[in-house]
């Protein structure tokens, strides 16, 4: 699978400058296609625009492709965001960049570019968090004896040492496995996206590249850019 990568170009020539707390990129080439007349080039411009906030709620997600919907919370408002977002959860902390556009149903929406997840900072963002329904195999009734027992660690718990899931009352060890590999695949699309969007790699295309490899493919992606 070769994967022609034009947002390299775009995130390289990014310029960015704060404004009540948006950040707003300046226009930039960020396409080059070759002119079939004369073999020139084509450049087209595009503004994009950074925005940083808390998920409020997922209104919708496409388990095939993951294309989703969510209202997201900058400080000043909510706002429909759309676009491939893998595994995103209510109570995480985003920071995405993209563009505005207007949909003849839904009105205003910020389409995704890439996106970068932040884990929940406190134990009531944690505890909204997994009582979403964020990873499989927990629901609010157990995300609460999670948080209870962890607090402000759980994150760090769930990714790290998660067999101590089975120390909790009403979490078997076999739960405890299941939610361990729910976790770590949950994460490790998460740490993928990260790594690949350094190179300007989309969601879609990190995720296409993760079904491919799993939990190696950041390894094989630098191993050999065009796998």
């Amino acid at each position: 699978m070769k994967v022609e990568i034009w947002s390299g170009f775009l995130r390289r020539n990014l310029q960015i400058k704060r404004e009540c707390n948006i950040l707003i990129t300046r226009k930039e080439p960020v396409r080059r296609i070759p002119d079939r007349q004369d073999g020139g080039v084509f450049v087209q411009e595009e503004q994009l625009f950074e925005m940083s906030g808390t998920v409020e709620q997922v209104v919708f997600r496409n388990e095939k492709n993951n294309f989703t919907i969510l209202e997201l919370n900058n400080g000043q408002e909510l706002v429909s965001v759309v676009g491939t977002m893998p595994f995103v959860g209510v109570g995480e902390d985003l920071r995405v960049i993209g563009t505005w556009s207007m949909h003849a149903t839904f009105g205003k929406q910020f389409k995704v570019q890439t996106f970068e997840r932040f884990k929940p900072a406190t134990a009531e963002a944690v505890l909204k968090y997994l009582s979403s329904g964020a990873i499989k195999g927990i629901g609010a009734a157990i995300a609460q004896k999670i948080v209870s027992a962890f607090g402000e660690n759980t994150m760090d718990i769930l990714e790290k040492e998660p067999e101590r899931l089975a120390t909790i009352k009403g979490i078997s060890q076999k739960k405890a496995l299941e939610i361990a590999q729910e976790i770590r695949q949950t994460y490790g699309v998460r740490e993928v996206i990260l790594y690949l969007s350094r190179f300007g790699i989309t969601p879609e295309e990190a995720l296409r590249v993760w079904k491919l490899f799993g939990a190696q493919a950041s390894e094989e992606s630098e191993r050999d850019p065009y796998c």
